[in-house]
């Protein structure tokens, strides 16, 4: 009798615990600070006493939510392997219907009293909060999501340490929505003297330090042009005073069939761009799915397997994940 009551017991246990994934939390910071009106969300990994661990602060894109983007890029998974804390903005519908952060609004890529200046509070807040590495603390967005996450390396270039656009374009901070738009749909192609004074503007200055920035971009997105991706990287290296004429490459990386990596350096220690773009992906995540350490995410309408966890590699990118390669 007794034997079967401690069989039952360790069942309903072991199915709680099926039961108990871990989930994002919400992350409350007060009206007054809110300036933006944003929603927060944040992940904290079991870490081992008197540690601190990196800061990843990732944005979603368009019609997707703080939940949505965690799962598709297998964020808590990396989270409690590799020990960083995860900090999602959430658009509210009152805010825009299409839960679009507002890339395309100057006092919302800017700091003062719109969303960016929202993140950066809450980033604060987590910081003083948790025991936060303040020197690691990295910015990843996806589309929308991928123009908030330029705006944090651009406006906060001493605070972020590294981020990654995924779908995203180059940063200005003069736009509209129908600039905007014609941006994502059709570019235009300027000088890289015009494509840097948008970031030169902000730092009153001839050239700029920028983190490092890692760029994902599908050759067949339909969303958001992929030349997109070509104008962010020229403007990442002609406002650090990169003036000589960039070459883009088109040879198939090793690593995967589908992909073309060029890496940019500021001397030979230091890269500065990590330029992916894939054949064949459209407007999503490039992702590997299994069980592997080096794969993860969840397929759906903005993620694809292409085997390629692009996750796992912004992660190696910042040094989160030892390379090796």
């Amino acid at each position: 009798m007794r034997r079967s009551v401690i069989l039952g017991l360790y069942f309903i246990l072991a199915n709680l615990k099926v039961l108990a994934q871990p989930e994002l939390q919400p992350h409350a910071i007060a009206d007054a600070y809110n300036t933006g009106n944003l929603r927060f969300w944040k992940y904290i990994p079991e870490t081992p006493e008197n540690s601190e661990i990196p800061l990843v602060i990732a944005f979603h894109g368009c019609t997707q939510s703080a939940k949505e983007l965690s799962k598709l890029a297998g964020f808590i998974k990396m989270a409690d392997q590799y020990k960083f804390a995860l900090l999602f903005p959430e658009q509210k519908p009152s805010n825009n219907p299409s839960l679009c952060f507002n890339w395309f609004n100057s006092r919302d890529v800017l700091p003062g009293n719109g969303e960016l200046e929202s993140v950066k509070r809450a980033m604060k807040l987590m910081i003083l909060n948790h025991p936060i590495d303040s020197s690691r603390v990295f910015t990843y967005g996806l589309s929308a999501g991928a123009m908030m996450s330029i705006a944090m390396l651009v406006n906060y270039p001493t605070e972020i340490k590294a981020g990654a656009s995924l779908a995203g374009a180059p940063f200005d901070s003069n736009r509209d929505l129908l600039s905007g738009l014609d941006q994502m749909i059709k570019p235009h192609s300027k000088p890289n003297e015009l494509l840097a004074k948008s970031i030169l503007d902000i730092h009153s200055g001839s050239t700029v330090y920028l983190p490092q920035i890692s760029i994902f971009h599908g050759l067949a997105d339909q969303i958001v042009d992929p030349e997109n991706s070509l104008l962010l990287c020229k403007q990442w290296l002609y406002a650090q005073g990169i003036k000589e004429d960039i070459e883009f490459a088109n040879e198939h990386s090793v690593k995967n069939t589908r992909l073309i990596e060029q890496v940019f350096m500021r001397d030979s220690l230091e890269k500065m761009v990590i330029l992916r773009r894939f054949e064949g992906l459209g407007h999503a995540l490039p992702l590997e799915i299994g069980p592997e350490d080096h794969q993860g995410g969840s397929v759906g309408r903005y993620g694809k397997d292409i085997g390629f966890f692009s996750t796992w590699f912004i992660l190696q990118d910042w040094g989160i994940i030892e390379r090796k390669d």
